[in-house]
């Protein structure tokens, strides 16, 4: 059986009063992570009904109770066949389940949100017919990795994005990206990376091997091209993208690091300033902690020092070409690591937002524009080299 990362972490109590609920609905409002593609009429009563949430179990239970709604909603439409309404209710399901665990599961209820939000993100890709999908087990060492595949319903290998998310997004957060991919004819695979989800592998210097076994496992499948292959991180999964880009150079089309770190972000002074950014809602200390599974923040902050892929050598590496994208104005992972990669990385193609913040959003710049004008057609061209 697969095995989630431990989260025994002692992580400190807290409540969010009204103030930090008024952040909630304003980034509701506004579109921003981790409030995207919500219902802003449902957080809108979420926090009218609640003038403060006492607990993590707290928290939880407000989104599993707006969740289940729509998940009821959703079996009923199926029920009815009218599977593009059960498709619509079963996504704002996932959206709240997931907003139910983030950043991470580390309360009772949180955990159970979790839980359900694989359920109904299962049931919702199986009932999709315009692609293939399959729940992936995949063996790593002593355990399983557990992945989603999704690719065009076609005879010939496709070719494949293997992508993740960051500390706070996981595989069943990324369907914007699978289905961006999938729009493009190539196949989708989507795991946890280290720390997170239901990886069993801790973030360390050695962890991209989890990794490396997956495009091993892509080499034996008949429907994939393993010419074809490129990989994706999200915010801090960039950083697994580098490191693959420089230590699987040959079996990788290419590489793109979104908004992720390299260097400067390990250092102690950067984690000071990072972790009490106004970007983050909330537990972004015990989100990062819980990559490499400690209790104590200290031993965060040294395993982190470990990290840097210039300490490590790596960037002097022959390199799969790699796209690296971010804003000037992150206040989570620092604009040197962007210049870093720019100086020590021949191949490197950087795309900066000038006003942009974490993953360069900013200004006219969104999700969907990086993805839609940026990140595919850079595929699509490694794609098409022949």
């Amino acid at each position: 059986m697969n095995r989630a990362v431990s989260m025994n972490i002692n992580i400190r109590e807290w409540s969010l009063d009204e103030s930090d609920l008024q952040r909630v609905l304003n980034k509701a409002k506004n579109n921003m992570h981790p409030l995207r593609e919500v219902n802003y009429q449902d957080v809108e009563q979420l926090v009218l009904t609640n003038k403060a949430i006492l607990s993590r179990d707290h928290w939880a239970q407000s989104w599993i109770t707006l969740a289940k709604k729509y998940q009821a909603v959703g079996a009923e439409k199926l029920a009815k066949g009218l599977k593009s309404e059960a498709i619509e209710a079963l996504q704002m399901a996932i959206r709240y389940y997931y907003l139910g665990r983030w950043p991470l599961a580390n309360s009772v209820l949180k955990k159970e949100a979790y839980a359900l939000l694989r359920e109904v993100f299962v049931t919702l890709s199986r009932i999709q017919e315009s692609h293939f999908f399959e729940v992936l087990h995949i063996p790593y060492q002593n355990q399983l990795i557990k992945a989603y595949l999704k690719r065009p319903m076609k005879d010939q290998p496709a070719p494949v994005v293997l992508h993740w998310g960051g500390i706070d997004t996981w595989k069943e957060d990324l369907n914007h990206l699978a289905n961006a991919y999938l729009s493009q004819g190539w196949a989708s695979i989507v795991m946890d990376m280290p720390g997170t989800g239901e990886s069993g592998e801790l973030a360390s210097p050695t962890a991209e091997t989890i990794f490396s076994a997956v495009l091993d496992f892509i080499e034996t499948r008949k429907d994939l091209n393993n010419e074809k292959v490129v990989v994706q991180g999200s915010s801090w999964g960039g950083y697994w993208a580098t490191k693959l880009a420089l230590t699987e150079s040959t079996r990788l089309k290419g590489a793109v690091n979104w908004g992720g770190p390299v260097h400067d972000f390990f250092s102690e002074e950067w984690q000071e300033k990072a972790l009490n950014s106004s970007e983050y809602l909330f537990d972004i200390k015990e989100a990062v902690m819980g990559l490499y599974g400690v209790a104590d923040f200290s031993d965060y902050l040294r395993k982190n020092k470990d990290m840097s892929l210039l300490t490590q050598g790596l960037l002097s590496n022959k390199a799969a070409p790699m796209l690296y994208i971010n804003g000037q104005k992150d206040s989570l992972v620092p604009f040197s690591d962007t210049e870093i990669v720019s100086q020590h990385v021949a191949n490197a193609n950087i795309w900066h937002n000038p006003v942009g913040i974490h993953m360069g959003i900013g200004g006219e710049i969104n999700h969907q524009y990086i993805i839609g004008k940026v990140i595919l057609p850079w595929i699509k061209t490694l794609f098409e080299e022949k």
